[in-house]
């Protein structure tokens, strides 16, 4: 029975998140409920709101990235010198864990994410650029 009480307060809680986050991404459009997911009936106009709040996101960070791409010079781009960027030559540079590219010697936030840059290796740097396709000064 409490088994039961928990899935149900967890269902109904995942159902709450989902409409207030589609909610805060288009605030003012009237949302169909999400229950047609859990009967087997996908309410396709749903599913299309999902689909444009992912989008949406993806957009404004794209937008933000070419915003700051040309302001910041930690954010790198072509053949990235990860030893270069090592100035105080301790071994280690700080990288966003998110934005690949943006890679300083000091501790700062992203430029493009505003996450704070974690301190890796230069070799797990160069290992992080290289796994996501960007090209780096051996």
């Amino acid at each position: 029975m409490i088994r039961i009480l928990t899935l149900t307060v967890f269902f109904v809680s995942l159902i709450a998140i989902n409409l207030s986050a589609q909610h805060h991404m288009n605030p003012g459009k009237k949302h169909k409920s999400m229950m047609g997911c859990f009967s087997g009936h996908e309410n396709h106009d749903s599913h299309s709101d999902q689909i444009d709040a992912t989008d949406s996101i993806q957009h404004k960070h794209s937008e933000k990235k070419s915003d700051t791409t040309e302001k910041n010079p930690i954010i790198r781009e072509g053949l990235i010198d990860i030893p270069g960027i090592d100035q105080n030559k301790d071994g280690f540079v700080y990288q966003c864990p998110m934005d690949w590219n943006v890679i300083s010697d000091k501790s700062e936030r992203c430029p493009i994410c505003e996450m704070k840059l974690k301190k890796v290796s230069i070799e797990k740097a160069r290992e992080n650029l290289q796994k996501h396709g960007f090209k780096v000064k051996e």
